[in-house]
């Protein structure tokens, strides 16, 4: 049955400021995470489902899609923001995010709805030009993003959330052990492309999702564990995927087909997790 979204809120304002306050350190490194010897995934879908709805509530009370349009005119205008544009930017493609993450997660198709990921990618894609300073995609990003943000697109959107069909714990489980599985996969290969790169810090970063989610709600040491050494995962596989995406655009390295081996400190982290993922 489709998701219908309720006039109260499910949690509180402190829990969604507390969950926002988590994503935003969700690629923080720490070099001192613990890794509980087993990751089991025993939850029931009451549980599945408030991490989703969760994600879902800090989104609508956090993106205002007018004040958003406006932001991305000045984008447009101006080729560039400054600092404090910046971080509210950040803050809303945050929130898209982790949304995006949460409907992979816990909707029974596993897979981001299109519109909502085509809006999500594309705003990726504008701020990687700005920063970059390229202006000339700047200006095509900025145009199709305030084409995405007006009324009707954007209602298509919002149409696609109200589609949201709960994934049974079975479900739940068998996408996350397969996204395990491929990382294991990639793990016994000598060299990977930046492609299978950026296809393993996806899985990584879908997990510390869910993980800061259940740390705000069901809040434990086992939890916050987990989340961390993810969360390291992800910020170094990011900061590593900032450069394979500035060599492809240099032409120094070819994202799909050029390959190098995975830093021995990333494979150790990875290994790790593949390795604690305990099937019931």
């Amino acid at each position: 049955m489709p998701f219908q979204s309720t006039t109260q809120p499910r949690f509180t304002v402190q829990q969604c400021e507390d969950l926002f306050e988590a994503v935003l350190i969700n690629d923080v490194i720490d070099p001192d995470t613990h890794l509980p010897e087993k990751i089991h995934l025993d939850y029931t879908q009451a549980q599945l489902l408030e991490c989703y709805y969760i994600c879902q509530q800090v989104w609508e009370m956090g993106v205002n899609r007018r004040e958003f349009s406006q932001l991305v005119k000045k984008v447009y205008r101006q080729r560039d923001l400054n600092t404090e544009d910046r971080l509210i930017y950040k803050h809303v493609r945050a929130k898209f995010k982790q949304l995006r993450f949460a409907f992979a997660n816990f909707d029974e198709g596993h897979k981001y709805p299109k519109a909502f990921h085509g809006i999500t990618s594309l705003m990726g894609f504008l701020q990687d030009s700005f920063k970059g300073g390229q202006r000339g995609a700047v200006a095509r990003s900025a145009i199709l993003l305030r084409i995405f943000l007006t009324k009707i697109p954007f209602s298509f959107v919002e149409r696609e959330l109200k589609q949201f069909r709960p994934a049974s714990v079975e479900s739940f489980q068998t996408y996350v052990y397969k996204g395990i599985d491929f990382i294991r996969s990639k793990l016994t290969k000598t060299e990977i492309t930046a492609r299978d790169f950026h296809s393993i810090r996806k899985i990584v970063s879908r997990q510390a999702s869910f993980y800061v989610a259940l740390v705000i709600l069901y809040p434990s040491q086992y939890h916050n564990d987990v989340f961390r050494h993810l969360s390291a995962i992800n910020g170094m596989m990011g900061r590593m995927h900032d450069d394979l995406v500035e060599k492809e655009h240099s032409g120094a390295q070819d994202y799909h087909a050029d390959t190098f081996p995975i830093p021995e400190e990333i494979k150790q982290l990875l290994s790790a997790v593949v390795n604690s993922y305990a099937r019931s």
